[in-house]
């Protein structure tokens, strides 16, 4: 679906002018023109009408549902509605846009009711005349680029593995250009929002102008395990609203399948049937921050019989990270210096957004000391003043995470170490490196996965890590079929988390009890790897803390490689309360001070329980009482729901599971 702007200047004669002079002549001029309009929009493909009209301007909108001719509706609508122009401008316009056009008509009598029209091509309940009422946003493309700008501008967005690639088979001549289809869809993998950006902008360009999307117009939504950002009614919506054009939804669910209630699943599983019922209308992108490999598999799974093209952010080496930065010094029309590379490790790799962090830097200092030179001597904050302080804003979430002190004081012990040695280095602290593997023992829901993402970032940041990305295996990833196959898929996952943190999720699996198995081999292949990247690969053991120590006393191997072993308490009553609070503040809901006290008393018991499931089980409560709330709201009278109803739950809205009963504690961590 496209919508148009059209404007013109009016063919100006004595007999015009004249009837715009009477308040009464302009609203019969109006009421005619909108009893022409209601009879000449009878196809259910387009619609047109007049917004606005004076003696010497005029502006059109139009609704195309089909590929069509639009200068000659516009031509003949102008017949019908008798007004003569001169030659005009058309441009691509938003759902925000349309509602408040054709509002606008409708106070002037051009149309009947803004209302109906919008109806008629189902777009009543996703756009209103203040704009969008949807949970979804929208991007016009503005201009035009030329083929060579775009590819310009692909080369430049670290992208030349992927991107450019994908240009030269859009570009391709081959196909039939007369046939707007979707051979592939596309997934985005980047933690960066302005390269994601970009990205949008060449990829919709790019098929636009070969005419594989009608429309320079995508809508766009968010989709995060909790809180959900677009409902699927708003989802179903959005899709109906681009058929011919292009959705694009950024997906930031835990990659953990265990870490996704029911609800969440079900959620996505109905977002991937939208997707698969509009594939041959609307072209998708889903976009992926790294390290989510199983979260898109698992979309991947329930998206049958379509194709993706992925698209990847390069790393970029020393010399490429330099002409990076000299295009940016030109862009910026400065000289650049040597100081500019001072920061460029000769073996490092960098993504987009830490050069420009480095540019930014260099480009603040550059600016002070050689464009306005007399500022040179105004002190400038030195982030040497807090080399001292861990650093990024992974840190800052884990600090912010509800409970985990024991975590939290052993990631911050090995930060402290690491860091203390690269200070105090010169005044004589050196000694062999420790090696930066970890050990993380818990139960359920204690967040282990989550912390483990943190830490690849953390150290990242801290320039303990390169990369500072996850590769998150199990046994399945790890052990071999036959005999022979297990130390090589090792090898390689070790190569494919180089520069970063590989997490082994129930390590224990791997032998499972038994002796002499391909386990045993898997086991010795990790012990052997772990020693060869000890200064370039983190490797962290996530499971249960009675397990864990079995595994260890079986492969003293492993132990003596081990340098820190973080424990995940199970949460308080107190602590899960806050979580629980926590999610419903993300969801635009509050718990009242009764529900917090019944939700207390619940976790109370639950804490009692074997593998209770900790932040999920607060996940689930939260979730059940939202589905009670429903049922009450909906059983009371529609004009007593008050907004603060909707949005506070309840301490009737509190129930106790079940299956909940109490049973002996588990004790947590490593026994003595």
């Amino acid at each position: 679906m496209i919508f148009y702007r059209v404007e013109a200047d009016v063919v100006e004669n004595e007999e015009l002018k004249k009837a715009f002079d009477s308040v009464e002549a302009r609203r019969e001029i109006g009421k005619e023109i909108g009893r022409k309009t209601e009879e000449f929009n009878s196809d259910s493909n387009s619609f047109i009408c007049v917004t606005y009209y004076s003696e010497r301007r005029l502006e059109l909108t139009l609704i195309i549902k089909k590929h069509m001719d639009i200068n000659k509706l516009i031509e003949d609508y102008l017949k019908v509605v008798k007004i003569d122009i001169k030659p005009f401008t058309s441009c691509e316009i938003g759902l925000e846009q349309i509602g408040k056009s054709l509002f606008t008509a409708e106070r002037k009598d051009y149309i009947y009711d803004c209302c109906d029209t919008l109806d008629k091509f189902g777009l009543g309940d996703v756009c209103s005349p203040h704009g969008i009422s949807g949970s979804f946003g929208e991007v016009v493309i503005a201009g035009t680029n030329s083929k060579e700008k775009i590819y310009e501008d692909a080369s430049n967005s670290f992208s030349r593995l992927t991107l450019v690639p994908e240009l030269d088979r859009i570009y391709s001549k081959k196909g039939n250009k007369e046939i707007i289809a979707h051979p592939v869809h596309y997934f985005f993998n980047t933690d960066n929002e302005e390269i994601r950006k970009k990205w949008n902008r060449i990829l919709v360009e790019a098929l636009y102008q070969n005419n594989r999307v009608q429309t320079k117009r995508y809508s766009h939504a968010y989709v995060d395990g909790t809180p959900f950002t677009i409902s699927i009614r708003d989802c179903k919506q959005m899709y109906e609203a681009n058929v011919g054009g292009t959705v694009i939804i950024r997906i930031e669910c835990s990659d953990a399948d265990d870490d996704l209630v029911r609800g969440e699943l079900d959620f996505i599983y109905e977002i991937c049937r939208i997707i698969q019922e509009y594939k041959n209308k609307v072209l998708t992108v889903l976009t992926f921050t790294k390290g989510s490999a199983k979260t898109k598999d698992m979309i991947k799974e329930n998206l049958i019989n379509m194709s993706f093209v992925e698209i990847e952010e390069d790393l970029s080496n020393a010399a490429q990270a330099k002409e990076y930065l000299k295009i940016k010094t030109r862009d910026h029309k400065i000289g650049w210096d040597k100081n500019l590379f001072n920061k460029i490790e000769e073996d490092q790799s960098y993504y987009s957004h830490e050069l420009n962090t480095i540019f930014d830097d260099w480009y603040t200092s550059k600016i002070k000391t050689s464009v306005f030179p007399q500022y040179k001597d105004i002190e400038t904050v030195k982030k040497e003043n807090f080399e001292n302080k861990n650093k990024g804003n992974a840190y800052q979430e884990l600090e912010e995470m509800i409970g985990l002190q024991s975590a939290k004081r052993v990631i911050k012990k090995a930060l402290d170490y690491h860091k203390a040695k690269k200070i105090f280095g010169e005044k004589g602290l050196n000694g062999e490196s420790l090696s930066m593997h970890m050990i993380f023992t818990g139960n359920p829901g204690t967040a282990k996965t989550s912390v483990a993402r943190l830490v690849a970032r953390i150290f990242r940041d801290n320039k303990l890590l390169s990369r500072g990305h996850i590769v998150e295996v199990g046994r399945g990833d790890l052990v071999g079929k036959f005999v022979g196959w297990t130390a090589p898929t090792i090898q390689k996952k070790f190569s494919e988390a180089k520069g970063g943190v590989l997490f082994i999720d129930e390590a224990y699996s791997l032998v499972d009890d038994r002796d002499g198995c391909f386990g045993d081999e898997a086991i010795n292949t990790i012990v052997q790897e772990m020693e060869n990247h000890r200064s370039d690969v983190l490797v962290i053991f996530a499971g249960y803390p009675d397990k864990m120590q079995k595994f260890l006393d079986k492969n003293p191997g492993l132990r003596s490689r081990i340098a820190f072993h973080v424990p995940f308490e199970d949460y308080s009553a107190e602590e899960l309360c806050d979580i629980a609070k926590l999610m419903a503040d993300h969801r635009g809901m509050k718990l009242s001070d009764g529900a917090c006290e019944k939700m207390t008393e619940i976790f109370e018991i639950a804490r009692e329980q074997k593998d209770f499931g900790n932040g999920r089980f607060a996940r689930n409560i939260l979730d059940s009482a939202q589905m009670t709330q429903a049922t009450r709201l909906i059983n009371m009278d529609y004009d007593e729901v008050n907004k603060s109803d909707i949005q506070t739950l309840s301490a009737e809205d509190i129930e106790m599971p079940a299956m909940l009963s109490k049973v002996e504690k588990v004790s947590i961590g490593f026994t003595s």
